[in-house]
C-alpha cells in the first residue's frame, strides 16, 4: 500500500467535498454543507493549506490548516479520513504532518476544536499530547 501527504490541487475538490460533508461534526451545525466556493477560497487564500492522504493513490483523509505567521500559530480546522479508512493511523500521520508544517513556519503553538462527543478526535489528541482546554458552543447565523 503506498501512502502519500500533499497539497490539495483543483483536481481533488470533488472527492475533497464529498468527504468534507461527509461527517456533520466539521461544521458545528448540522445544517450546514461545504460547497465548491469553501473549498476554492481553502485553495487559493496563502493563509491555509489544504492537505490530502492518499493510500493508493486515493484521496482517503484531508486537513486544513490555517498558518498565522505574525501571531506564531496555527488553528487545524479540520481533520477528516473517510468512515472506511479510520483506525489505521491515517488522523496521527495527518496531525504530526500539521505539527511538521508548523515547526518549519516557526510556529509554536497549534490548536483546533473538537465537538465533546467526538471521542476519537479526543483520543487522537491526547495520545499527541494536545492538552483540553474549555468546552464551546457553536453559534451561526444565515446571512440573507
Amino acid at each position: 500500500m503506498k501512502e502519500k501527504i500533499r497539497l490539495a490541487t483543483k483536481k481533488d475538490m470533488p472527492k475533497i467535498l464529498n468527504l468534507f460533508n461527509s461527517d456533520s461534526s466539521l461544521t458545528g451545525d448540522n445544517n450546514i454543507q461545504y460547497e465548491k466556493y469553501h473549498l476554492n477560497e481553502y485553495l487559493h487564500n496563502p493563509l491555509n493549506k489544504l492537505i490530502v492522504f492518499e493510500t493508493d493513490g486515493k484521496i482517503v483523509g484531508a486537513h486544513l490548516f490555517e498558518i498565522w505567521k505574525r501571531a506564531k500559530y496555527a488553528y487545524l480546522n479540520i481533520v477528516i479520513v473517510d468512515k472506511r479508512h479510520r483506525g489505521k493511523g491515517i488522523g496521527t500521520k495527518l496531525m504530526k504532518y500539521a505539527e511538521k508544517l508548523a515547526k518549519k513556519n516557526n510556529l509554536n503553538l497549534i490548536f483546533f476544536f473538537t465537538e465533546v462527543v467526538d471521542k476519537p478526535m479526543h483520543k487522537l489528541a491526547t495520545k499527541l499530547n494536545y492538552k483540553k482546554g474549555k468546552k464551546f458552543y457553536f453559534f451561526s447565523k444565515k446571512l440573507k
